[in-house]
Order: C-alpha cells, then sequence, then structure tokens
C-alpha cells in the first residue's frame, strides 16, 4: 500500500506543483492552504506517513504547527519535512532543533524533494520495524521472564504445598510452627500441635480405589480448613494425616478444634454414589509443657494419637509424660512381634467346638499364642490390636490360615479323624487382601480339602463394604469352604444383608453367653439368634462357654454347637492331638427332673437363711438356697422352681432387681419379697417391676409367711391342672399362665 502523505502550503500553486509531483510517484496525498486545516487532516484516519510543511505562513506558521503536531500523541511521531525559501544554516538548524526531519528550500527540485521523502519513508518504516521488534523483544523477555517466575512459584508451590488438597506441607508446616514457637515464646501466648488421623482409612482406597479415596482426603480437608482461624497453619502431611498449630489453649483446642473436626470427618460423604462415614483420631500436645521444640511437640502429638488409635479411635487425647515410656514399649513390641511372624516365633492353640446333639468334637478354632522370649505369653488382646494398628495383621493371618491348614493336614495324614479348623479374618485383613485367592492358594500349598477350613468373619468386615462383601462370600462357597459370622450381634449387620450371604453358621458371641443365666436381655438376644440362625436355615454355635448352667440354656434353646473352657481350653497341637485320639465326648449333664414343690431362699444373711430352711423343713418342699441373687439365677437354671422367696436387701444385687430379673426369665414362678424397712418407694419398685406375688416385712410372721408360701404352690398347682404341658417355674420357652 503506498504512503499518505500531508502537504501545507498557503500558496495554492505550490501546492499543486508539490502534489502532481508527490501523485506522479505514486503517493496519496492531502493537501492544506494553512495551519488549522493542516492539524485536522494530520488525525484522520489512516494518518498520514510524512508531511511536508510550508515555513512561512499566515494566521499559523510552520513552527506553530509543527509544535501542535508534537504536543498530540496521535501525531507526535510522524515526521516531518521543512519546505521554505529561506535558504540559510540558521534556519535549517532552527527547525532541526525543533524535531524537524528534514528540509527543502524552494523552489523545489523534484528529485531532491522525492529523494527526502523516500529516505524519510524508509526511515519511518526502519523505525517502526524496530519499534516492532523491540516490542516483540519486550513480550518474548517478559513471557520468559513469567514462564521463570511460574516454574519458580509452582516448585516454590511444590516445596510447601500438598498437591491433592492445596494445603500446606510438611516443609512449610516445619516452618510456621518454628515461628509459631518463637512468637509463643516471646509474647508467653497459648500455643497447641494437634494431629488427626482418619481411622481405617484404607478400607476405602481397598474397596472403591485410590481415586475415590483421594476424593474423599479433598472433602476431608476442606471441611477442616474451614474450621480453621487465619492465624492458624493446617498441614496435610502424610496419607491420611493432618496437622494443625493453632494459638490455642486446651479448653479452646477442644470445644473450638477437636470436638468439631471429629464431627465434620464423620458427617456422610458422597464418593462415586457411595455414601462413606470416616472417623478421626487426635492426639494433642501444648507448648511448653509438652514440649519446647517442634520435633518434641510432633513427637508427643503422635504419641497421644497413637494411644487414641489402640483404645478404638473416634476421640482425642492429650500428651502425657507416661505415654512416652508406654510408646516406646509398644515400638520394641511392634518390633517383636515382626520379628516373631518372620521367624516362626507364635504358635497356634486350638479350642475344640463340640455338637451339643451328641457331643462330639466336630472342629477347632484357631487361635494364635505368643510366647515373648523375655515377657512370656502375651496376651491375644494386646498383641492382635497391635498388629492391626502397625499394619502386621496381613503377615500374621497369613502365617495363622497357612499353619492351620498345614497342622489340619497333618492330623488327617496322621489318621486322625477328621475336623474343620476355623480362622478367623478380621476387617483389616478383608480389606488389605484378596482372601478369596489368598486362601485357594494355602489350600492349594498345604493339601488340605477345602470342606475342612472355615473361615469366621466378622461384622465390621461386612458392613465396610456390603457389596463386596456379598461377592466375597459367594467367591469363597465356590471354594467349597465353610464360612461364619464370628461375634455376632455386636456389631451393626443388616438383616436384609444378611440372608444375602453365603453363610453356614452364626457365632454368638461370648458376651451374651456370659449373662444369660444372670440377664434376661442376655437370655433373649441369644435365644433370638439361634431362631434367626434356624430360620436361615444356619447353624448356631456359641462361645464362651463355661458353666452348666449356660450349658443347659444353650441346650434347651436348641443351639447346634459350642465352644468354651466347660469342655476344654484351647491347647496346644499336641495336646489337641491327644484330644481327638482319645474320642472324649462331651459329657451332658443329666436333665432335671421336675420336682414338685421346690422353693428357693435367697438371702445374703447365713442365719436367716437358717431359719427360713428350719422354717420350711417340714412342710414338704425341695428346699434350695442361696447367698446373693447370682447364685440364685444359677440354681434356677439348673432347677425347675415354683416359688422364689427373696429378702429385698441384698449387696450386688437387691431383691427388687434379682425379681425382675425372675420374672423376665422364669414367668411362671412365684415370688415372695422379704424386707427389714417399709419403704412405699421400694414397695412400688418391687410390684411394679418385679411382679411379686407378696411382700411382706421382716421380721417376719411366722404363720403369714408360712400361709404366703402354701398359698403360692396352691396357685402353681391349679396352673398345672389347668395346663399339665406347662413347664414348671416357666423359662424362657414358657407363657404366662
Amino acid at each position: 500500500m503506498s504512503a499518505t502523505l500531508l502537504i501545507v502550503d498557503d500558496v495554492p500553486e505550490n501546492l499543486a506543483i508539490l502534489g502532481q509531483l508527490l501523485r506522479a510517484a505514486g503517493y496519496r496525498v492531502r493537501a492544506a492552504n494553512r495551519g488549522a486545516v493542516a492539524l485536522k487532516y494530520a488525525t484522520l484516519e489512516p494518518p498520514p506517513d510524512l508531511i511536508l510543511l510550508d515555513l512561512m505562513m499566515p494566521e499559523m506558521d510552520g513552527h506553530e504547527v509543527l509544535d501542535h503536531l508534537r504536543a498530540d500523541p496521535r501525531t507526535r511521531e510522524i515526521p516531518v519535512i521543512f519546505v521554505t525559501a529561506m535558504d540559510s544554516a540558521e534556519t535549517e538548524t532552527l527547525c532541526l532543533e525543533q524535531g524537524a526531519a528534514d528540509f527543502v528550500t524552494k523552489p523545489i527540485v523534484a528529485s531532491v524533494v522525492l529523494a527526502r521523502v523516500r529516505n524519510q519513508l524508509e526511515l519511518r518504516r526502519a523505525r517502526a520495524w524496530l519499534l516492532d521488534q523491540n516490542a516483540f523483544l519486550e513480550t518474548e523477555v517478559a513471557r520468559r521472564v513469567a514462564e521463570v517466575q511460574a516454574i519458580r512459584d509452582e516448585s516454590e508451590r511444590k516445596a510447601n504445598f500438598d498437591d491433592l488438597t492445596g494445603l500446606p506441607n510438611r516443609n512449610l508446616l516445619d516452618d510456621r510452627l518454628a515461628q509459631a514457637i518463637e512468637r509463643s515464646r516471646a509474647d508467653a501466648s497459648p500455643l497447641i500441635v494437634l494431629m488427626l488421623s482418619l481411622d481405617r482409612f484404607k478400607s476405602v482406597n481397598a474397596h472403591l480405589g485410590r481415586g475415590a479415596g483421594d476424593r474423599a482426603l479433598r472433602l476431608v480437608a476442606e471441611r477442616l480448613a474451614r474450621l480453621t482461624a487465619a492465624t492458624d497453619t493446617l498441614a496435610r502431611v502424610e496419607g491420611d494425616e493432618f496437622i494443625l498449630v493453632m494459638k490455642a489453649d486446651e479448653r479452646e483446642a477442644v470445644t473450638r478444634y477437636a470436638q468439631p473436626m471429629l464431627d465434620a470427618v464423620m458427617a456422610p460423604l458422597s464418593i462415586d454414589e457411595h455414601e462413606i462415614v470416616l472417623s478421626a483420631s487426635i492426639g494433642m500436645a501444648t507448648f511448653p509443657k509438652d514440649g519446647d521444640t517442634a520435633d518434641r511437640l510432633l513427637r508427643h502429638a503422635t504419641v497421644a494419637l497413637s494411644k487414641i488409635k489402640i483404645a478404638g479411635g473416634q476421640g482425642f487425647r492429650f500428651y502425657a509424660p507416661a505415654m512416652n515410656v508406654r510408646a516406646l514399649e509398644r515400638l520394641d513390641l511392634e518390633r517383636d512381634l515382626r520379628e516373631a511372624i518372620q521367624k516362626g516365633g507364635l504358635s497356634l492353640h486350638y479350642q475344640p467346638q463340640i455338637d451339643l446333639r451328641n457331643g462330639q468334637i466336630i472342629g477347632a478354632e484357631a487361635l494364635a499364642r505368643w510366647q515373648h522370649p523375655r515377657r512370656d505369653w502375651i496376651s491375644p488382646g494386646d498383641f492382635i490390636p497391635l498388629a492391626e494398628e502397625s499394619g502386621l495383621i496381613g503377615p500374621l493371618g497369613k502365617w495363622v490360615l497357612h499353619e492351620a491348614c498345614r497342622q489340619n493336614q497333618a492330623w488327617q495324614t496322621a489318621g486322625l479323624p477328621p475336623v474343620t479348623v476355623a480362622v478367623n479374618v478380621s476387617a483389616l485383613q478383608f480389606a488389605a487382601y484378596d482372601v478369596v485367592d489368598l486362601t485357594a492358594t494355602i489350600l492349594r500349598e498345604t493339601g488340605l480339602a477345602p470342606e475342612y477350613l472355615e473361615l469366621e468373619l466378622t461384622e465390621s468386615a461386612a458392613m465396610a463394604d456390603t457389596l463386596a462383601f456379598i461377592e466375597a462370600t459367594h467367591r469363597l462357597k465356590e471354594l467349597a469352604i465353610s464360612l461364619s459370622i464370628d461375634d455376632f450381634g455386636t456389631g451393626f449387620s443388616s438383616l436384609s444383608y444378611l440372608r444375602r450371604f453365603r453363610i453356614d453358621r452364626l457365632k454368638i458371641d461370648q458376651t451374651f453367653v456370659r449373662d444369660i443365666v444372670q440377664d434376661p436381655s442376655s437370655a433373649a438376644i441369644v435365644a433370638a439368634i439361634i431362631n434367626l440362625a434356624h430360620s436361615l436355615n444356619l447353624a448356631a454355635i456359641a462361645e464362651g462357654v463355661e458353666t452348666e448352667a449356660q450349658l443347659r440354656f444353650l441346650r434347651a434353646q436348641d443351639c447346634d454347637e459350642m465352644q468354651g473352657y466347660y469342655f476344654s481350653r484351647p491347647l496346644p497341637a499336641s495336646e489337641f492331638e491327644a484330644l481327638l485320639r482319645s474320642e472324649r465326648l462331651l459329657a451332658f449333664p443329666t436333665e432335671t427332673v421336675a420336682a414338685s414343690r421346690t422353693l428357693l431362699l435367697v438371702d445374703d444373711d447365713p442365719q436367716i437363711r437358717f431359719m427360713l430352711e428350719r422354717l420350711f423343713a417340714h412342710e414338704g418342699y425341695r428346699v434350695l438356697t442361696a447367698g446373693d441373687g447370682y447364685a440364685a439365677l444359677e440354681l434356677l437354671a439348673l432347677n425347675a422352681v415354683d416359688v422364689v422367696v427373696s429378702d429385698a436387701d441384698m449387696p450386688r444385687m437387691d431383691g427388687a432387681e434379682f425379681l425382675v430379673r425372675v420374672s423376665a426369665m422364669y414367668p411362671g414362678t412365684m415370688r415372695i419379697l422379704l424386707s427389714g424397712t417399709i419403704d412405699p418407694k421400694l414397695i412400688a419398685k418391687s410390684v411394679n417391676q418385679g411382679e411379686i406375688f407378696k411382700f411382706l416385712t421382716k421380721p417376719w410372721k411366722t404363720a403369714e409367711l408360712r400361709e404366703a408360701v402354701r398359698e403360692a404352690f396352691r396357685i402353681i398347682e391349679h396352673r398345672a391342672k389347668r395346663h399339665p404341658l406347662a413347664l414348671p417355674g416357666g423359662g424362657m420357652d414358657s407363657k404366662p399362665v
């Protein structure tokens, strides 16, 4: 495109000559006959590339026009060539100093004008090119500087912030904690380090995948961040652990931080159409009480965190100096346990499982035992939780499963009667390993037929990821092994899911079995579990059976199997082998024949019991006595009792509470309460809760007490005539008559 030139002259002939010359040379020309018009034309689009300006003009001469051009940002950079008849060095110097690009004298010489115009245009183009290049270079330099800065910023971010959550990382935490300690030391302000760890978070990654676990961590981080102040530092340091440095005293640490954080973590998370409920454990250390350096504060917060984890998690705890000693002992014990697993320092004991219909040994539960080289026997209640917390439960579980299968196959090879060995599989093992593949591999390696292996699965494993658990039970059943739900009733099993599990038996937890004779609730729960198992075509096995009364109750409820100290403690492999060879059977107690007119007298005073027993010695009753409510409940479990006479004021369990239990468990009995005080509240409580037949005061009137007991037996006998099949004393199967 040709250049645009503006020519300015007050003489029309000059404009015509100059315009014709320039147009002939191919330029576009604008012409102005005075200065004001020239200034207007100079701002039109496209702007002129060069101005040829007459110096001597009326109204506004060339000098004044040039001043206006240079003052206007729109025209400041347009080159100007002065055209004048004043041919002097002084004039030319003045024009150039004013800012003119060149100087042409009149009369004009065409070749000179064209040459100078061409030179100025080329200079302008060169200048524009240089400006463009300079702008490009400046832009490029700015871009490169920005890239370098971005790299530096990213490097600094990566060095100081966690990629997943955007929170400060360990590096930045160390720096800010050091600064916080110095400020706290200077102004004596409170400072606490809080360490939070999510409980059993590995199961989320195991069941839903690492991507879901990462999303869960981001959501948790956002929730925690919303609970912190601007002066706090919340960092993610490793895996599922977060550390908070806060200016707060211990009360504020609990009310403003620890408890709200626990609540925030427990709020359900929605991840990939799954609802996840997490929990957390928190350990805290206070400056300077628990440490005057960052390292000590962090170490002691970790110790406090470990303590709450050992206690089951889902809580918070402040550091106490005694924890440090225990933490060091725990680290030593963890090292020793790892070595014991690797070098064969563990053993298995086997507790027999008995068929309650024929008394035969049908199996055994394999239980890990650890005889420490320096501490002797260590309880499984100590080293199993340690294995779970330290990540050793996987290797430990593998060893137990392999050793149990190997030993069972060895017994069968030796010609012993084949039995099933049950092995516990914890929720953590279920989350950490493919239990199906592991079991199949071990069965192949040991040669044990799968029908002689049972896996005891916990309710927590079932409910952690129910659909995955259902699939796993189906795959395990395809291996032809037996499956049971261990400690049933202690977790949160959904009955709607239970029918979908491919299991063979429900194992009743010993916490219920322990109290079935004394506690109506436990007795009802055990009876309900047995009925539930049978309705689902499952077997019911009770663990922790230790007394004849417990055995009688379980058999009366048609429980299928049992294990416990009543038959045998857990035995080393050699002793269990000897037990199998002996073919010993469980000796069932002789079933109680319903004795007519059985009277139970309960009083904690031996002299009172003697007096009562002598009172009824010649009444024709079978008389039983007990010194407290617990002993009386044992007698009720072993005997068919018709009438119970109980003192109200007894230690451990008063008479009213005792009769409440008797009423619930043996509703067919007649119950009489004796009390040395006339307390209306006690009478109301006894009548309303214990459903007593009579309330008599001490000292009793012999005739009145004797007549009350006789009347009670008359009612019992009347019932028997009306309902000849009713069970004496009632019991869990009895219905009120």
